[in-house]
């Protein structure tokens, strides 16, 4: 299902490209989308400030929920498909999917309610803004845990993949580590000096890694609290960062147009990776860790060996931003968006062109593999996503019909 400002939400089938059909209804824009657990029903919730429940196989209205007071800026199901929770400027409501009634409102204040998420089990709801996270008990709509506030953005997040952990980079140059379980702030990290930019986890959640402008990246840990590194040498800010699979090194990318990887054991920088003419914008692991996949304002990739530090492959955009990467599930391929209308799928060990994509008429927003492997899905400026069979090098899928930019998908 897919979204857009032309206020029509369009179902699709995969299989094929083709359109299901038109859900119209919506008087303005819609800006959020998404399936019940059981995928029986589809929320849509729009800047006409309702909410609409679809009947996914007859494309029937099933409800119009009415009671936000602005525009509502995200939907989701909790994990039992029971309860609706919607977000807007100010507030949360959940909903009884069965009887469209009201069971809560959360009231947060005169700010925008930009991503609302149940926890796995339901049993907390969180609400994200542009300056503050809130943590709320869904049952009752007590008030867990406020994080942010006094006008402090949220820059960057980062959560543990069991997702009992999230971490929240505040403008305010401190973090936020949260207990997903307890729905609280476990404790606030604030040590660096300027703004945070960036947070990565480490895979088993255990640790948390920030960049900050005051050109430093301090590795802290998750359950404590402690801070276990401070790692000094880059000259300007820290944009990126990244774990290795195996959590062993950190890489770490800056203004200074430098790449630098570090031991997480010891905070020894291991090495220092120049070529970039750019600021570093993005940087990868490959799935097994031996290859570091670098993006910059420079218009290049650059494929690095992890353990030698050696370049192994300069790869030219040819005038073109990057704007995305990914590694593929067995990391012999990877893909690259750019600003311009293509895609380039790249073989890792040769670092030779093996696609290019062109189809879309605007900037690649974003690349991602499916897990077989075998497809590249691309979303696109353009308000269409493509679908590419990574065999041919051909789009097997189209999903075009919005009139504007696509602004969400499920």
């Amino acid at each position: 299902a897919s979204a857009s400002q032309d206020g029509v939400v369009r179902l699709w089938e995969v299989s094929t490209g083709k359109t299901i059909r038109e859900l119209t209804g919506h008087e303005r824009s819609v800006d959020a989308v998404a399936f019940s657990p059981d995928g029986r029903l589809l929320a849509s919730g729009s800047k006409d400030q309702t909410v609409r429940l679809w009947h996914v196989t007859t494309g029937a209205v099933v409800h119009v929920l009415a009671g936000h007071r602005s525009l509502i800026n995200a939907v989701t199901f909790s994990p039992d498909g029971s309860t609706l929770a919607s977000a807007s400027y100010g507030e949360v409501i959940l909903w009884d999917v069965e009887s469209a009634s009201q069971q809560l409102v959360y009231d947060g204040g005169r700010r925008k309610r930009g991503r609302v998420d149940f926890s796995p089990d339901g049993l907390t709801v969180a609400s994200i803004s542009g300056t503050e996270i809130v943590l709320w008990e869904s049952m009752t709509g007590e008030e867990l845990s406020r994080s942010g506030g006094d006008g402090c953005p949220v820059l960057d997040v980062a959560q543990s993949l069991d997702g009992r952990r999230l971490a929240a980079a505040l403008s305010d140059n401190t973090i936020r580590l949260w207990d997903t379980a307890l729905g609280q702030v476990s404790v606030t990290l604030a040590s660096h000096t300027r703004k945070v930019s960036t947070v990565t986890m480490s895979s088993n959640g255990e640790m948390l890694a920030s960049g900050s402008d005051d050109k430093t990246i301090q590795v802290w840990d998750t359950r404590t609290g402690e801070r276990l590194l401070v790692l000094e040498g880059h000259r300007h800010p820290v944009n990126c960062l990244a774990f290795s699979p195996k959590d062993d090194v950190i890489a770490s990318g800056s203004n200074d147009r430098t790449v630098r990887i570090w031991d997480v054991d010891t905070g020894t920088p291991l090495k220092t990776l120049e070529g970039h003419s750019r600021a570093i914008e993005g940087l990868t692991f490959s799935p097994d860790g031996s290859t570091l996949l670098t993006g910059s304002a420079d218009d290049t990739l650059r494929l690095w060996a992890v353990k030698t530090g050696k370049l192994l492959a300069t790869l030219d955009a040819k005038g073109r931003g990057v704007t995305s990467v990914a590694f593929g599930r067995s990391g012999r391929v990877f893909a690259s968006g750019f600003n311009g209308s293509t895609i380039g799928v790249w073989e890792t060990a040769t670092g030779r062109m093996k696609h290019m994509l062109e189809g879309h008429t605007g900037s690649i927003s974003s690349v991602l593999f499916t897990p077989n492997g075998k497809t590249l899905i691309s979303a696109s400026t353009d308000g269409t996503v493509w679908l590419w069979d990574l065999e041919s090098g051909q789009s097997n899928l189209q999903l075009a019909g919005h009139l504007y930019r696509v602004t969400g998908m499920s």
